[in-house]
């Protein structure tokens, strides 16, 4: 009874080994976590107050083969490229749809919530030399 459990327990383990190899020297394995990296960074390095204009990434430096598109949600506020088209009367959101592709064949479209102020850096800066 012991020595089944014991050989059950042992194919078992090798078993789990192969397929945990199998999947971590997959490419697939490897466009996922490319695409989590490019995703971290553009959250990181996207600011979510927007003044004057956004500066929207197209390409990520810590991942090759890496592009980036963007689509806004309000494109008379804030074009696909960041720039403020219209200032709107008081700060508003706009959604920014992000694609990321890796390679030739994994795409994921994410979201990203910005605001868009109501007044130019030159017109906060004017408002707070008068103080």
């Amino acid at each position: 009874m012991k020595r089944g459990l014991f050989i059950t327990l042992f194919l078992f383990v090798i078993a789990l080994s192969a397929f945990s190899v199998a999947c971590s020297s997959s490419p697939k394995a490897k466009e996922y976590t490319d695409l989590e990296v490019v995703h971290q960074w553009v959250k990181k390095n996207v600011s979510r107050t927007v003044v004057n204009q956004l500066v929207l990434p197209t390409t990520c430096e810590e991942v090759e083969n890496c592009e980036i598109s963007w689509s806004s949600s309000d494109p008379k506020i804030i074009d696909n490229t960041g720039a403020v088209v219209t200032r709107p009367e008081e700060t508003t959101k706009v959604d920014l749809t992000y694609s990321i592709k890796i390679g030739k064949k994994l795409v994921k479209e994410f979201v990203l919530g910005v605001y868009v102020s109501s007044q130019s850096l030159e017109e906060v800066e004017e408002e707070l030399s008068m103080m």
